[in-house]
């Protein structure tokens, strides 16, 4: 079977080929699948990604390609249609895929495949696995942030004309090219019920298979001990934009402080602090004003990038997993964490509630109630016991929802059936 995909990113995979011993921390699960896929060595494998530089090599059943877009305006959604949909139509001519797996419809070239494939009438052999949805996304991005704060730039905003507000009408943009990819397609691999009824909404036509995803390898190993975890420590995985809801937890953190005043926080990514009105963000300079305002500032550890081993110990030692986010479709960090058996507290948002049943293998709440977050985490801080028995169920129901090998079969034979369809 020839199977080509479509990915956001060049996976480790790819870059470990290439000679590169650089830690890379994005693109570990399609890591895994990919070489699930290339067991077989009657697969082929081919992977087209946006990059800087021209790179295309085949190695043994695998084939990558690069794809040369600028930057920019692959982030506006103003990329050329015309050119690159006749790239997409070169690649599928002369590659001639089986399957066409576009992994994600948050990009513009996207459907550039899409619109290439039923242009080349093999649209049929098409599927794409829906991740997040910029257009829903949208109307979530900055939900509890001030007008004022969307609305203004700090001096690099201004000369880059990007800040939240610009960050919304490019979701807005992108949204727009998604609903055309999703319209195209005739098979659609989902996981949460919040992408079922969003997809349908688009093409209710489209064949919807449940292909849950694989995660890291290292967060199979490995189990969250409540004797060595640091007492009332929060550890949260990204804050660097608005949908990651770093400003509605510091609402809830202040309340938290109040009653647990050795509580500390650890957050992965940019340290937000170092930001000013030269530089910086909008929005990092607004958390640093709520930081500042509540005198939380010696309270919160920003811990940089990290990679997936730094991340796993930093979900060990934590007390509670917090994510906080105003939109999500099934959050890779939760489902890492409830891996682990690290108890999670997370926002009702987007498939969440498909992924951890709420008081049995976790805490949810309304993602504009920082006041239910703050009573959830006290909960898991007083009780031990609670703590241990959340993350066993977690750790019991992840294991199921990420199972590799099961993962791997099921997307096999949902490209099985796609192929044997097109051979009626």
């Amino acid at each position: 079977m020839r199977i080509l995909w479509v990915t956001n990113i060049k996976i480790p995979l790819i870059s470990k080929l290439q000679g590169s011993t650089s830690t890379i921390n994005v693109g570990g699960w399609l890591d895994r699948i990919s070489k699930g896929v290339l067991r077989n060595k009657d697969n082929q494998l081919i992977i087209c990604y946006p990059s800087l530089t021209e790179e295309s090599a085949q190695i043994e059943n695998l084939t990558y390609m690069s794809l040369l877009f600028d930057t920019a305006k692959m982030q506006e959604g103003t990329l050329n249609d015309e050119d690159g949909i006749k790239l997409a139509e070169k690649i599928l001519s002369e590659t001639k895929p089986d399957i066409i797996h576009i992994h994600g419809t948050e990009f513009q070239y996207h459907w550039f495949f899409a619109q290439a494939a039923t242009n080349l009438k093999i649209q049929n052999r098409m599927v794409v696995s829906i991740q997040g949805l910029v257009g829903i996304y949208a109307k979530h991005y900055a939900l509890g942030v001030p007008n004022k704060i969307i609305s203004s730039f700090t001096f690099k905003e201004l000369i880059k004309k990007n800040n939240i507000k610009k960050g919304i009408d490019n979701y807005i943009q992108r949204g727009k090219y998604e609903k055309r990819t999703i319209q195209l397609t005739p098979n659609i691999i989902g996981r949460t019920t919040w992408d079922r009824a969003c997809t349908y909404r688009y093409n209710p036509l489209a064949r919807y298979f449940v292909g849950n995803e694989t995660l890291r390898e290292n967060f199979y190993k490995g189990q969250w001990q409540c004797d060595s975890c640091v007492k009332n420590r929060i550890f949260i995985s990204q804050a660097g934009y608005p949908v990651k809801g770093f400003h509605l937890f510091l609402d809830a953190l202040l309340d938290i402080r109040e009653f647990y005043p050795d509580v500390t926080v650890h957050v992965a990514g940019t340290d937000l602090t170092k930001s000013n009105w030269l530089k910086g963000s909008t929005y990092a300079n607004y958390i640093q004003q709520k930081m500042k305002k509540y005198g939380l500032n010696k309270i919160i550890t920003f811990c940089g990038s990290l990679n997936a081993e730094q991340m796993k110990k930093e979900m060990l030692e934590a007390n509670v997993f917090v994510s906080p986010s105003t939109i999500e479709n099934s959050p890779n960090s939760v489902g890492e964490a409830m891996l682990l058996g690290v108890p999670v507290v997370s926002s009702g948002v987007g498939g969440v509630m498909d992924l951890l049943k709420h008081g049995v293998e976790g805490f949810v709440y309304q993602s504009d109630a920082p006041y239910m977050l703050a009573y959830y985490v006290g909960r898991i801080f007083d009780d031990n016991n609670l703590a241990i028995r959340l993350g066993k169920a977690a750790h019991a129901r992840a294991n199921i929802t990420h199972d590799y090998e099961k993962n791997l079969r099921e997307l096999l034979e949902i490209y099985n059936e796609i192929c044997e369809g097109n051979q009626e």
